[in-house]
């Protein structure tokens, strides 16, 4: 996670020393958080443009951090209680909460979305759809099931993407 964050900033950084034998041949980074600004993700995608890819599986949250503050004041409300139901309460004020004010905290994603699906397909379709489709399923994850979310970014056999790695060997 955090490897995948300094090695979007590392690869950047000696891409600016205009030393051809620093320069990165591409970057690819697995369930690695937002790593900077709009200015950093845009400086990112002009430098490494159609050679840096995110993969980043399921409902894993750890690529959605940092989390906006209203996203962290509703899960800091319901840590204290009883979970509820999803489609009530809990569900409701975080599904509210992202529509109102989109988790993006100032940070953005650097890279092209490599997507694993809940059907384990790679999607590469970045579209305010799948957005919108894939906080759907974290918000409900969220409220219904953190081990699953924390089980999806483990980096082992077993687990989101060493398994979809292993499969991929098979075809």
């Amino acid at each position: 996670s955090k490897g995948g964050a300094l090695a979007v900033r590392a690869a950047l950084r000696l891409a600016g020393t205009g030393i051809p034998e620093l320069q990165p041949a591409g970057v690819m980074t697995f369930g690695a958080p937002r790593a900077g600004n709009r200015e950093f993700a845009m400086a990112f995608d002009d430098a490494f443009h159609g050679r840096a890819w995110r993969f980043e599986y399921q409902d894993d949250l750890v690529p959605h951090l940092p989390l906006a503050a209203n996203v962290w004041n509703v899960l800091r409300e319901a840590a204290g209680r009883h979970w509820e139901q999803p489609e009530t309460g809990f569900w409701s004020k975080l599904a509210a909460g992202v529509e109102a004010n989109p988790p993006m905290s100032g940070y953005l994603p650097a890279g092209r979305l490599q997507f694993i699906d809940w059907n384990d397909r790679l999607r590469d379709d970045d579209t305010p759809a799948l957005r919108a489709e894939r906080w759907a399923h974290l918000c409900r994850a969220l409220a219904t099931a953190l081990p699953e979310i924390n089980r999806d970014h483990l980096p082992m056999r077993g687990y989101g993407y060493m398994d979809f790695l292993a499969a991929c060997q098979h075809t």
